[in-house]
């Protein structure tokens, strides 16, 4: 990862490689961007040789550029949306306030330790004395420092808030790699023994937190094949988080859902360069361990085979006051192990609700399950795109939601109609398939209507049995044309 090198500029090295170094490279990256284009430090030196060689992967720079004052200034650039002085500043030129504003500023001002220590005996009232305060350059870094390194979404979510700055530790500052020696030192060690404990740490190590989301899921694209991509790969999934907030703020309240599909957005969205499998780092706040998830290379074509067809999986179905089925997480899910969505369409369809889009996702998850690695990649292509909307897929597809829309204007009994449609679901839950095809046939003669679709049944149910899936939603109340109703599910004409 890091070694010193002999140079007349620069005296250390960096190199992508697991999540920490790249994280770490990546968050150096910002860094040192940030002094040259923020601070104005145009005598700045450092190297990842981006402009020559899109392929590098490394950075080398001069160790004695990285100081407490310039990396605090730095962390307020990034986590300025989450310190506490920040928000405060936006009254500083105001002098009137609503009652909710008053109370925002009486908290602010007491919000954590540092902020009691400098801002005692301070209120909305006297707020040019707090700006006189923060204007003093060391209480601004001591405030810095202190929110940041113990701030419950900031370095704290990330590193040991006790190893800020330090070297020469004795164990790793990264959370989930950091043991308490004193306590659990020898447990950690071989044969208890203090003298085999092995790890790895380094100053660099604290520019980790600068690598990833500020939101309750933090993300980490390790995309390390080189600092260009990596570079991308962030800005790409900072770009699709800035997008999503500007379209609906309210999301903010959602952030776990929220990020995790703007995460799979960005993925997609580098689908045409990346051509092997991308791992991801996620660290949630309830955790004091990092977790990594693996996006294979047919779960991102997948991705971008649902942006090409314009079908978009977002919202949020209320079941009841404490139950929300969560659409994005289902599918994402889905796509990333390559599992059905057999058990959430069976729960819409009994909520009486349209699965249109589930169904079309669903058929092409079905699709990629099959084994088609000796394919060639054009002929890969032509199966998704079949399963998506090729003629004779759709015209299946539409014959059989006829069937169903014909059976509705056939049978008056609105009653009768949902009783054959639980049936038909609850076979079907069971995988009771020669049930389903018997409740079929009644249902095709006491409504005079024949079911071509069925003999596709027939023959291979469960390879067919989003057929299935599209008749039973065809017969329910509110969806005719497999529309959804009081959701955000958009799904192709």
């Amino acid at each position: 990862m890091k070694e010193k090198i002999e140079h007349e500029i620069y005296d250390t090295k960096v190199e992508l490689g697991d999540w920490r170094s790249s994280a770490s490279v990546l968050g150096l990256i910002r860094y040192f961007t940030f002094l040259r284009d923020d601070l104005g430090r145009k005598d700045i030196k450092f190297n990842f040789d981006l402009l020559d060689d899109k392929n590098s992967d490394y950075i080398e720079y001069n160790s004695n550029e990285i100081t407490r004052e310039n990396y605090l200034l730095f962390a307020e650039r990034v986590f300025g949306s989450e310190m506490h002085h920040t928000e405060l500043e936006k009254f500083f030129e105001r002098d009137e306030f609503s009652e909710n504003e008053i109370k925002f500023i009486k908290e602010k001002l007491k919000k954590n330790e540092i902020m009691k220590k400098l801002f005692k005996g301070i209120t909305y009232e006297n707020l040019e004395e707090a700006k006189r305060i923060l204007d003093i350059k060391e209480n601004r870094l001591e405030i810095i420092e202190n929110t940041f390194k113990n701030g419950i979404s900031q370095y704290r979510n990330f590193c040991n808030p006790n190893a800020i700055f330090s070297e020469g530790n004795k164990s790793c500052r990264i959370n989930g790699y950091s043991v308490d020696m004193p306590k659990k030192g020898k447990s950690a060690s071989y044969m208890q023994d203090m003298n085999t404990f092995v790890y790895k740490d380094a100053l660099e190590y604290d520019f980790i937190p600068f690598a990833f989301t500020i939101t309750y899921n933090a993300y980490f694209i390790n995309n390390n094949y080189s600092n260009d991509s990596l570079i991308s790969a962030f800005d790409n999934l900072e770009s699709e988080q800035n997008k999503r907030f500007d379209e609906d703020k309210n999301q903010k309240k959602r952030q776990n859902k929220f990020y995790r599909g703007a995460l799979f957005e960005s993925v997609k969205g580098n689908a045409s360069f990346l051509d092997y499998d991308v791992e991801v780092i996620t660290k949630n706040r309830d955790n004091d361990y990092f977790e990594s998830l693996y996006v294979r290379k047919k779960s991102i074509e997948m991705f971008k085979l649902l942006s090409d067809k314009n079908i978009k999986i977002n919202g949020l179905f209320k079941v009841n006051e404490k139950f929300y089925i969560d659409f994005e997480k289902e599918v994402i899910n889905g796509i990333l192990n390559l599992t059905n969505l057999d058990n959430l369409i069976l729960k819409l369809l009994k909520y009486d609700r349209g699965v249109g889009a589930m169904i079309k996702v669903n058929r092409l998850i079905h699709k990629t399950i099959i084994d088609i690695e000796d394919l060639g990649k054009e002929t890969q292509r032509n199966i998704y795109k079949n399963e998506l909307g090729g003629k004779e897929m759709s015209k299946n597809y539409k014959d059989t939601i006829s069937c169903g829309i014909e059976v509705k204007k056939s049978i008056k009994d609105k009653n009768k109609i949902k009783s054959y449609k639980n049936k038909l679901i609850t076979a079907i839950s069971f995988k009771d398939y020669n049930q389903f095809n018997l409740v079929l046939m009644k249902l095709s003669d006491y409504s005079g209507i024949g079911f071509k679709f069925a003999f596709d049944l027939f023959k291979d149910f469960e390879g067919n049995i989003n057929l299935a899936y599209s008749f039973i939603n065809a017969l329910n109340e509110y969806s005719e044309e497999g529309k959804t109703v009081n959701t955000k599910i958009e799904g192709e004409k």
